[in-house]
């Protein structure tokens, strides 16, 4: 299988399909299993791990911490939470 910079190979029921990057909102990862959540609020697993989804996204993700990858068009704001943690605030329709 093949992917391009603008879309990811995900199984979904019977088949594989693409999920334009664009149409992603989130990547988290929840019980060792990589979760993506698109705009339109469709959760897909596209079986890779957050580290190969952060090479393929590029900088129009930003990775949060160790379990979240965000589109940042998805970010609507970010504050300092006691000097150690930011608090991301994240827009899916």
């Amino acid at each position: 299988m093949s992917e391009t910079a603008s879309s990811s190979l995900v199984p979904y029921k019977d088949k594989i399909i693409p999920v334009k990057l664009q149409d992603t909102a989130v990547f988290y990862l929840e019980n060792d299993l990589v979760h993506l959540i698109s705009f339109n609020e469709k959760e897909y697993f596209p079986g890779k791990n957050l580290e190969e989804l952060e090479k393929i996204g590029g900088k129009d993700f930003y990775r949060a911490d160790r379990q979240f990858l965000m589109n940042r068009n998805a970010v609507r704001d970010v504050s300092n939470q006691l000097g150690k943690k930011l608090w991301v605030n994240v827009s899916v329709p």
